[in-house]
């Protein structure tokens, strides 16, 4: 019997599915097919399929099973090390909406790298790792729980790091952005008011505007782009501007009044939109 688990996050994993159910219809499965899918939502006639199977038997199970075919849980991996079972483990991925980030294929990597499993990385050959795991042989896994530990908690530390300079840079482009953005509109609308008319003063407002925004990427992203972020950036920034002329023929409002209208609603399309397209930087 192989046992496949695809953990309890809950996101979909059904790609993994889709390449176990592949290879039973190619007949190089031959063997019983058990699943423990999670939020995996799978509908299939040649695998037995579960959303949550107890811990004991699932122990009973992974005991039993031939092969253990895997997500990259080191909770998972490690009890199949420890009864000594053969692993095919496959790594969710981000970019597919499987994990929050790509965490798994680091942890599959050190565990490939030690000789204890086989790692699946194109799905398309996993023919290709059923018959190599036929002849391959685990090295024994040998627990060191302390070692691991504070492997984990420098990890643990590093991410924590990580995230609050990656929160502080977000808060420079974004909140610092947003706040400062506004002000250094207003500032040039009202101090070129009386010099310039409504439109040169709005566009060197948004000059002002880009150039900082080019500056703290530059500061704090290193320079790095994302091209549809930019482009939807400079889209909202020219529909900002047609509408605040159109504004006052339609409502009657002035030009400053129709500025202030629509920085409530820029707000609440950019956030609208880099929801819907997952947009993370705009």
């Amino acid at each position: 019997m192989i046992l496949v688990s695809l953990g309890t996050q809950d996101r979909e994993f059904t790609r993994l599915l889709k390449a176990v159910e592949k290879q039973i219809k190619l007949g190089n499965i031959k063997e019983k097919v058990i699943v423990q899918a999670g939020e995996t939502k799978y509908e299939s006639d040649c695998m037995e399929i579960f959303d949550l199977i107890p811990s004991k038997e699932f122990l009973k199970l992974l005991k039993e099973c031939s092969l253990l075919i895997t997500h990259g849980g080191v909770g998972t991996i490690i009890d199949g090390l420890h009864h000594h079972k053969k692993i095919i483990a496959a790594a969710r991925l981000c970019e597919y909406g499987e994990h929050q980030n790509n965490h798994q294929k680091q942890i599959i990597r050190e565990f490939r790298e030690k000789h204890h499993i086989l790692e699946l990385d194109d799905f398309e050959k996993l023919d290709e790792k059923l018959e190599e795991i036929k002849t391959f042989t685990p090295k024994e896994y040998e627990s060191n729980t302390k070692t691991f530990i504070s492997d984990l908690e420098s990890y643990i530390d590093e991410e924590l790091s990580n995230n609050r300079g990656d929160s502080f840079r977000k808060f420079m482009i974004y909140g610092f952005f947003g706040l400062w953005g506004v002000l250094l509109q207003l500032l040039v609308l009202f101090f070129f008011s009386s010099k310039l008319d409504f439109s040169k003063s709005l566009c060197i407002s948004y000059f002002l505007l880009i150039l900082y925004r080019i500056i703290m990427h530059r500061i704090f992203f290193h320079g790095k782009f994302s091209i549809f972020a930019e482009v939807f950036f400079l889209l909202l920034i020219i529909l900002q501007i047609l509408l605040i002329y159109l504004i006052p023929s339609v409502f009657n409002f002035n030009h400053l009044l129709s500025f202030f209208f629509l920085f409530g609603i820029s707000v609440f399309v950019s956030f609208f939109f880099s929801k819907l397209f997952r947009i993370q930087d705009y």
